[in-house]
């Protein structure tokens, strides 16, 4: 196991863009996928006008306490109730906005729950109490419903989130009708009991001054009396009472003409009792600035038919507001009858009194004036009575300015969104797992750690050579001394100071395939060739062979058949031109490997090899996924164990090395390839001097 203190290192990401790259678009790709399944919602919005006859009468507080009072009321769960089981709304399944699974999918889950509540229910022995759909209904609108009111605004304004447009522009219209009928329901109510009331107190008081009236009268006959009253008290009351006569028959007159105007299909638009309705002419002002906004609108606007609706709802609403103005005047006209028929009786009552004033003078002012105060008390109900009428037909109302209309479009889809979260989440993802991989993960990076895991000897480590490539030869030009070459020229002066024959036999392997072993030894090939050594390459890799591929060399006999007796060495070697090294390439034809190798052929081979080159190296497979190598060992002087950097874990290397004797151990040199350049030691490879053209010495 690695130990040392590890590091956040973010420039592991420079190497691996791509990966970056291709992450971000899988999860783009996934996020995408899941917007698909994610529930589409769909927002209504009808309107409201929340009118208040009284206004000028009530502090703005007040007003906008009402209004918050007005919105509670729709939110509530006794009024969504009503809703619910009038529209059945517990029965329709696309109230609330749910995810677009496959009906397979949402299938398993309704068996799978009801799985889980069976099992539940006969563990415990009963299960949850059954939820009421009505009640579960009602919460879930309660928590989709939107009521706003601007702040001094009368409009407020209903929204429903739902998961079908129909059922969204349905729902809200239907809160608002159910509210405007309850409060039209109250008002209502409230005005019909005032009037029962004022029609019930009306018939006591009546009867009370019809009998003080029999009570005088009777007085007035018992004692032969004329009139009632004396002197000039008598005639002054009768005079007042004249005036008060003659004023209320005008009063009566005026509005007996303006009720006959009206019966007789004349117009209400006039009257004064309109003029002075706040409400009318507010309604009026909606209905204007609504013809005014249809007639800007052109005929196919979408918008029009929704201002069209509003505009016959304020319609609608003027009517009845000039019904009530109707009956209004109609009450008033009774009213000035009766206080006609009052005065009328006073009159009688004061002519009466006014006639004999010489008998029971004091009697018969009590009575008189028990009669006129009971005339007081019914005048002065009957304005309270009118007041309260007209509170009560005034009080706070509500007007629908506009219905809900189901919207054409969800509120998002989700899909660009998702794509842009999906691909950054994916790159953020992936680059927080290379960096955490690097700093804390168990695989070599470094010949230091190498060294660690594997008790062997590392001779150095080398950049990725395949960077180096093009059209198939590295860059190892005559004149070319980079580091890559004198690193591994430093190697073979290594392994020749180590032996004293002529020629030297290393095989190339790594723990697992695609570590770059063919590369290096192709490269070691070129390098000890371009420094005039006779080499010979042969590809021992008898189930995957890649020297033919990384050098691009086209041979017509191979190993096998040389092996095989079928033909010489000689016949089955072929001469890289471009380098000048020999090479004897497998074509993979073999079924068993391990029995050519172990044959007295291939060793015969070798031997005759040595005779023939300075180095013979071998390509041979992975240690951990073949013998092969550990048979090719004991036939040669050193075994190069390639291992790229950052790719496996030490315990996986160690387990590697120890698959070789212990006598073929000593022949192992760990080699690091394909070192980050963050990574790279400047103690384990050649740095490199490159040749300068100019060679003119300036000497001062």
């Amino acid at each position: 196991m690695m130990t040392g203190t590890q590091s956040l290192d973010f420039s592991v990401l420079l190497s691996r863009k791509k990966t970056l790259f291709v992450s971000g678009l899988i999860a783009a790709a996934l996020a995408f996928l899941v917007s698909r399944t994610l529930p589409l919602r769909y927002i209504s919005e009808g309107g409201m006008v929340m009118e208040n006859a009284t206004e000028g009468t009530v502090a703005p507080d007040e007003g906008i306490q009402l209004v918050q009072t007005q919105i509670d009321v729709l939110t509530s769960a006794g009024l969504i109730r009503r809703i619910v089981q009038t529209l059945h709304l517990d029965q329709i399944p696309d109230l609330e906005p749910a995810f677009r699974l496959p009906a397979g999918v949402t299938a398993w889950a309704t068996t799978a729950r009801d799985y889980v509540q069976a099992a539940l229910k006969s563990t415990a022995g009963s299960g949850p109490a059954p939820e009421d759909p009505t009640a579960r209904t009602v919460a879930l609108i309660q928590k989709l419903l939107q009521v706003e009111a601007k702040d001094h605004s009368k409009l407020v304004t209903v929204r429903l989130v739902a998961g079908s447009p129909d059922v969204a522009a349905r729902v809200v219209n239907a809160i608002m009708e159910e509210y405007v009928s309850s409060d039209a329901d109250v008002r209502n109510h409230k005005i019909a009991t005032i009037n029962a009331y004022i029609a019930q107190q009306s018939k006591a008081m009546t009867t009370d001054i019809e009998a003080a009236l029999q009570k005088l009268l009777a007085f007035l006959e018992k004692n032969n009396l004329p009139e009632v009253g004396g002197g000039s008290t008598a005639a002054l009351q009768l005079s007042r009472d004249e005036e008060q006569l003659a004023i209320a028959r005008d009063q009566l007159a005026l509005r007996q003409a303006a009720f006959d105007t009206m019966s007789h299909g004349g117009s209400v638009q006039g009257a004064e009792e309109t003029l002075e309705s706040q409400t009318i002419q507010t309604l009026k002002s909606y209905e204007a600035q609504i013809t005014q906004q249809i007639g800007s609108l052109s005929p196919i606007d979408p918008r029009r038919n929704s201002l069209q609706a509003g505009l016959n709802s304020i319609r609608a609403q003027l009517s009845h507001e000039n019904d009530l103005i109707y009956a209004s005047v109609a009450r008033n006209v009774a009213i000035a009858r009766a206080k006609v028929q009052a005065l009328e009786t006073a009159v009688r009552i004061g002519s009466a009194r006014s006639q004999d004033v010489s008998k029971a003078s004091a009697e018969q002012r009590q009575l008189s004036s028990d009669l006129d105060a009971k005339r007081q008390v019914y005048l002065a109900f009957l304005t309270h009575a009118e007041q309260l009428r007209t509170e009560a037909e005034g009080s706070a109302s509500a007007h629908i300015l506009f219905q809900a209309v189901p919207p054409k479009e969800p509120v998002s889809t989700y899909g660009t969104l998702s794509v842009i979260i999906g691909f950054l989440g994916g790159i953020f993802l992936c680059a927080g797992t290379l960096v955490l991989r690097d700093a804390f993960g168990t695989r070599v990076h470094t010949t230091t750690e190498l060294e660690l895991v594997t008790g062997l000897p590392v001779f150095g480590s080398l950049p990725d050579i395949k960077q180096l490539e093009r059209g198939g030869a590295f860059l190892m030009g005559r004149g070319n001394a980079s580091a890559t070459i004198e690193t591994l020229r430093a190697m073979w002066i290594w392994m020749r100071s180590e032996r004293k024959e002529h020629t030297t036999t290393l095989v190339v392997t790594s723990s697992e395939h695609g570590e770059g072993k063919s590369t290096v030894v192709t490269a070691l090939a070129q390098s000890l060739a371009e420094d005039g050594f006779n080499v010979l390459l042969i590809d021992a890799d008898l189930r995957r062979p890649n020297v033919a591929t990384i050098l691009k060399l086209r041979a017509t006999h191979f190993i096998e058949s040389v092996l095989a007796n079928e033909v010489t060495a000689e016949q089955a070697i072929i001469r890289d031109t471009r380098f000048g090294f020999d090479c004897l390439l497998s074509d993979g034809s073999s079924r068993n490997p391990a029995k050519i190798l172990l044959s007295e052929e291939f060793r015969q081979l070798l031997t005759a090899s040595r005779q023939a080159y300075d180095f013979v190296l071998l390509d041979s497979p992975p240690v951990l996924q073949v013998v092969d190598p550990v048979l090719i060992s004991e036939l040669c002087d050193h075994i190069v164990f390639v291992v790229q950097a950052g790719r496996l874990s030490g315990d996986l290397v160690e387990e590697a090395t120890r698959r070789f004797k212990d006598a073929e151990r000593k022949k192992i040199l760990m080699f690091l390839t394909q070192v980050r350049a963050r990574r790279m030691d400047k103690r384990d490879y050649f740095g490199g001097y490159t040749y300068n053209a100019d060679r003119r010495l300036q000497i001062r």
